[in-house]
């Protein structure tokens, strides 16, 4: 079996865990390859001697897997209802002052979404100013009744990532050298607001991704939403009035209603991550099982 063989196998095998058949153009987009660039004819051509692709509606999928090409069709169509719900919440987000990109994350940003599926976001902040974003932008939502609770997460809103503008790469939060959930999750993000080129500065941040995703491409900023200049100096203005010893308090505060567990985890691993710069809260993380798994499969596959 050849490299690019290997490669497109990979790739689809890695799909296949969340049921998302893929098209030849995505095939060539989300292809895992280290070195050379492939392209659509060749992985085409590649494709048409694998015994173990089917293919149809121009959907490319695991021999026996056809079924998971109506479900990719319903999600497709609940992920663009939740994605309009996520927007009006979004252009609310935008006015806090110190949130200055929000990116949609996980099924979402790929239009994979589940109908129970919660709405997962990454909020990037200003220098310093990461636990009065989230105390903000958590509290909002939280009167709206938007947040995720036990057993109630349909549309309900995830706020368990943010990182501050000077710390826009995240290699070092990778479960193990693979990884390969990590790769598709930041490359798939979303971008719905973006203050001063943040989603491209991202982008540029954390361009080690290409090392195993050659073909790559990112997505555009979906519907960037451009303040009108006196919000923006009004968010500029309470950017400067703001001083660090609200920022300390407000720091206080979340960590002391923080649920237990998470206190208990932070930074033991890439799991729960709490400092000034990066607040990641997936105590459920599943990047290193899905990893075992995504190996596993492709050993028992291509072998």
């Amino acid at each position: 079996m050849t490299n690019l063989s290997e490669s497109i196998l990979k790739t689809i095998i890695y799909y296949d865990f969340f049921n998302y058949p893929l098209t030849l153009i995505e095939i060539h987009k989300y292809l895992i390859l280290d070195a050379n660039r492939a392209n659509l004819s060749e992985i085409g051509e590649c494709i048409a001697n694998l015994d173990k692709i089917e293919c149809s509606q121009g959907f490319y999928f695991l021999r026996g897997r056809e079924s998971i090409i109506e479900t990719r069709k319903l999600r497709y169509r609940l992920s663009l209802t939740k994605l309009k719900k996520a927007k009006i919440v979004i252009r609310f987000l935008t006015f806090v002052p110190w949130v200055k990109a929000v990116f949609i994350g996980s099924s979402l940003g790929y239009l994979n979404a589940k109908d129970t599926s919660d709405i997962d976001l990454l909020i990037i902040t200003t220098e310093n100013r990461i636990w009065s974003a989230r105390f903000f932008s958590a509290g909002f939502l939280k009167l709206l009744n938007l947040r995720p609770k036990p057993n109630k997460t349909k549309d309900k809103f995830c706020l368990s990532y943010f990182i501050t503008e000077n710390n826009l790469n995240l290699e070092n939060t990778k479960v193990n050298n693979d990884d390969i959930h990590l790769k598709y999750l930041l490359l798939n993000y979303l971008p719905i607001y973006s203050e001063n080129g943040l989603w491209e500065k991202f982008i540029e941040e954390n361009k080690w991704l290409k090392n195993n995703l050659a073909n790559h491409y990112s997505n555009v900023l979906v519907e960037n939403y451009v303040l009108k200049l006196r919000w923006l100096k009004l968010k500029k203005f309470f950017r400067f009035i703001h001083r660090n010893y609200a920022e300390n308090i407000l720091r206080f505060i979340q960590i002391k209603i923080m649920p237990q567990l998470l206190k208990e985890m932070a930074n033991k691993d890439k799991r729960v991550i709490i400092n000034d710069n990066i607040l990641k809260l997936h105590s459920n993380d599943k990047r290193e099982d899905i990893s075992n798994k995504w190996l596993q499969q492709c050993q028992k596959i291509i072998s």
